[in-house]
């Protein structure tokens, strides 16, 4: 008993916090720091938002025969960044159309498709803001962009 008892301290040192390496990761990126961003990957953001609501910028992508509009807005707890592509309105689309999406997501994921709030489909995914980099960012813009080129056949009119 006397032997683990000496042991105990050691142990509680060992795995605590403090003895814990920990890497520090970078603060997640403000709307103005996405802007930036999206400015020194070539990019020409345009802003979409209004005085007053959460910053919304929009670029341009070429993905096969299609320009695709990418917009991104950082959510309100800074935690996700929502990279959005809206395809017009889902008015018109039969249910079977909107159940060969939904079938359509799996092979897609993270980029989703989905219908607003406002009747709209929309493609996109959510960006995990730590740590992000012009690479991931333009991982994100080519994913978006190839799914959407890629499922029209799906989702086209």
């Amino acid at each position: 008993m006397t032997f683990a008892r000496s042991l105990l301290p050691a142990l509680a040192l060992a795995l605590s916090p403090v003895a814990m390496p920990s890497a520090a990761l970078a603060a997640p990126l403000t709307p103005a720091q996405v802007q930036t961003v999206l400015t020194n990957m070539g990019y020409t953001p345009k802003v979409l938002s209004k005085a007053g609501e959460s910053p919304k910028f929009e670029i341009t992508t070429t993905a096969g025969t299609f320009n695709v509009p990418i917009s991104f807005e950082v959510t309100p707890s800074g935690r996700y960044i929502w990279a959005t592509a809206n395809l017009g309105s889902a008015a018109t689309m039969s249910g079977d159309k909107a159940l060969a999406l939904l079938r359509k997501n799996v092979a897609l994921q993270p980029v989703m498709f989905w219908i607003s709030n406002s009747n709209q489909l929309v493609c996109g995914m959510a960006i995990d803001n730590r740590e992000v980099t012009p690479a991931h960012m333009k991982f994100v813009i080519d994913k978006i962009g190839a799914d959407i080129a890629g499922s029209a056949d799906v989702w086209g009119k």
